[in-house]
């Protein structure tokens, strides 16, 4: 029989002994409560013959307190066998009939591994932002996604900021809950009162002031998306009378001040006018249970008392934010299946009932650039779009036969001359997900029928807000026209081929207009890219405040193709070419030797550093073309002498009064 797990531990002993092993001097009361709490919830989970909880709750609760405090060592993440010694104690003090093997490995797994996607994120609150960051990082750690957590709980706006300005590395993510339970003491006295005063509401309206302090230090200083939430008047509870009698006490004063208050948070968010910041809506789970239940605690272990609400937004909202960013971020191409997937029923065998909330979602992220293709075993003459959303012309490439998947994907990727890798394929049946799947991991492989589908497309729309692409399906049908009426004339005469399409090229310095796409051209572009650098929306800024920019606009008789290519460079007695791209759409046509006989004309020598690698060989010869000596392995140099001016077929408007 098993013998039934303490009530309590001598948890003194215990978090001295863990204390032992993250650090060897004193730590504050803070981190010694903390590091309690992660022996609690190893207990909880144990009581309950839950190893693998027990060993996530654990782990997941010390990756969070270490990365608090500066005086705890990290060292365990990579020597996870150092808490042998305190596992050996906690082990004398339960059970025997507990799996301690199980435990022991699932823990040191669960703080020593890291998937190769890692992503690393700031989450600003109160005890709602600790409860769902260890219970995101969790969630995550089981789809192959590792969270590197930094909490910042500062009650006083400058300590926060203070603390924010000193980050150091990379960001990619923002959680901000200014307004949950206790994080502004402020609002957290205004909502327990019945009939708040004047001067207490006057106190909300001063924090919301400091909430837009630290909101314009992050625009300013980093530029990762930030994810901020409203306001949802939800209050932890124990779950008796006296709390529910308390509750809907003050119902009337919270509901005004919700409304109230995020009104003021929308307006502040208008006046700092910035695509960065996204709504996380934290009031959503109210639509499906009370406030008064999503206050309800869980469970005490000390630092961590989480709620239902806190478990909600961890499940939904939030891990639909962080896996948009890791999956979704550099995707280009979304491919979807038609029956049973835009619509409910197979089309041509009967009666069809459209998903027009999923072909809607389609519909807005082709307007943010997402390029949308099908891939559909049918016959092409029984597709018909009556009654739907979308139509064929909104797809760039139309695989409506009866072939396997995976080689309509491979004829997608021919067609569009993009890799599988920025490839997001929707189908309702599991064996054609797998065989995708097995086949090229790298495609992201999504169920049209798990409502979280939709969910983590809506957030990856949401991230595209205000982005500079807009709708690119235009082009690539463009290019598509360009390419079949290219196809008959360029092999007997390249020269009359390429006239024939009556090609224009503008060259100019960029301007503050152009930020969004030259960051985005320099980020996205793999092919023709001398450098595979990637840069910020501030560095492009500093870069055309200082007249370095050179983008070049081509247009043909099919239309204008917007910004192809971009030129970065450095003067002083010599020209350095920085950074240098082209768009895949416009190879071929001489448009990287016109953006270089822009500096050539100076009669300067002019300097670049080629990085070779195994993706970007369309730009390898590109200096040796252009009459440039190898000086190094990778670089080279142009000394002054003849410009050519350029191919015939070419017409080129050279407006960038470099000097």
């Amino acid at each position: 029989m098993k013998k039934s797990l303490p009530e309590s531990l001598d948890l003194e002993l215990l978090t001295r002994e863990l204390l032992d092993v993250l650090s060897p001097d004193a730590v504050s009361e803070v981190a010694e409560q903390q590091v309690e709490t992660a022996i609690k919830l190893a207990h909880r989970y144990l009581a309950q013959a839950d190893t693998e909880r027990a060993a996530h709750f654990f782990a997941g609760w010390l990756k969070l307190t270490v990365s608090q405090h500066e005086n705890l060592s990290s060292e365990i993440f990579g020597k996870p066998e150092m808490l042998d010694g305190f596992f050996a104690s906690l082990r004398a003090q339960i059970s025997q009939d507990i799996d301690w093997v199980q435990f022991g490995s699932a823990a040191k797994l669960a703080l020593s591994h890291e998937s190769e996607q890692v992503v690393n994120v700031v989450f600003i609150g109160d005890c709602l932002i600790w409860d769902i960051a260890l219970q995101v990082q969790i969630l995550l750690a089981a789809k192959g996604v590792t969270v590197r957590p930094a909490i910042f709980a500062q009650r006083v706006g400058a300590d926060l900021r203070q603390k924010l300005q000193a980050i150091e590395g990379t960001i990619d993510l923002f959680f901000y809950s200014p307004f949950s339970y206790e994080l502004s003491g402020a609002y957290a006295d205004l909502q327990k009162k019945i009939v708040p005063s004047q001067a207490a509401r006057e106190n909300v309206q001063r924090e919301v002031e400091d909430v837009g302090k630290t909101l314009a230090l992050l625009i300013d200083g980093f530029e990762a998306p930030i994810y901020l939430h409203r306001v949802s008047g939800v209050i932890q509870n124990s779950g008796t009378l006296p709390g529910a009698v308390r509750f809907y006490a003050t119902q009337f004063q919270r509901t005004f001040t919700i409304r109230w208050l995020n009104r003021q948070l929308h307006s502040l968010v208008d006046t700092l006018n910035t695509p960065q910041i996204h709504w996380l809506p934290e009031d959503k789970p109210l639509q499906q249970q009370s406030a008064l239940s999503l206050g309800q605690v869980s469970y005490d272990a000390g630092e961590l008392h989480p709620t239902l609400l806190a478990q909600r937004l961890a499940e939904s909202e939030y891990l639909a934010a962080i896996l948009a960013s890791v999956w979704l971020k550099e995707r280009k191409v979304l491919i979807t299946d038609l029956d049973n997937t835009l619509w409910e029923g197979v089309i041509g065998e009967g009666e069809v009932k459209h998903h027009l909330h999923r072909q809607e979602m389609l519909k807005q992220l082709k307007e943010k650039g997402v390029l949308l293709a099908v891939s559909s075993k049918n016959d092409e003459d029984r597709v018909s779009w009556e009654g739907a959303i979308l139509n064929d012309s909104d797809f760039v490439a139309y695989e409506v036969n009866w072939n396997l998947k995976l080689k309509s994907l491979a004829s997608i990727s021919e067609q569009l001359n993009i890799k599988p890798s920025s490839f997001v394929f929707l189908d309702d049946r599991a064996d054609e997900r797998f065989l995708v799947q097995e086949s090229l991991p790298e495609v992201l492989t999504l169920d049209p029928d798990d409502e979280f589908t939709w969910h983590l497309l809506s957030y990856w729309l949401e991230s595209l807000k205000g982005g500079a692409t807009g709708d690119r399906t235009a082009l690539y049908q463009q290019r598509a026209e360009r390419t079949k009426f290219l196809d008959a004339d360029l092999e007997s005469d390249k020269a009359a081929a390429y006239g024939s399409l009556s090609l224009e090229l503008d060259l100019t310095l960029a301007d503050f207009d152009d930020i969004d796409r030259v960051t985005e051209l320099i980020n996205r572009t793999n092919q023709f890219n001398i450098s595979g650098y990637r840069t910020t929306h501030r560095e492009v800024q500093q870069w055309i405040e200082d007249g370095r920019v050179i983008v070049g606009r081509l247009a043909d008789r099919f239309g204008p193709m917007g910004i192809v290519s971009v030129l970065v460079f450095e003067r002083d007695m010599a020209i350095r070419v920085e950074h240098f791209v082209l768009s895949c759409r416009a190879f071929g046509f001489g448009v990287e030797d016109a953006m270089l006989d822009v500096l050539k004309r100076l009669q300067l020598n002019v300097q670049g550093e080629l990085k070779k690698s195994l993706v970007n060989t369309a730009c390898h010869d590109v200096f040796q073309r252009n009459g440039f000596d190898q000086v190094q392995e990778d670089n080279w140099c142009w000394e002054p002498g003849e410009v050519s001016p350029g191919p015939d077929w070419l017409s080129i408007n050279d407006q960038t009064t470099v000097q």
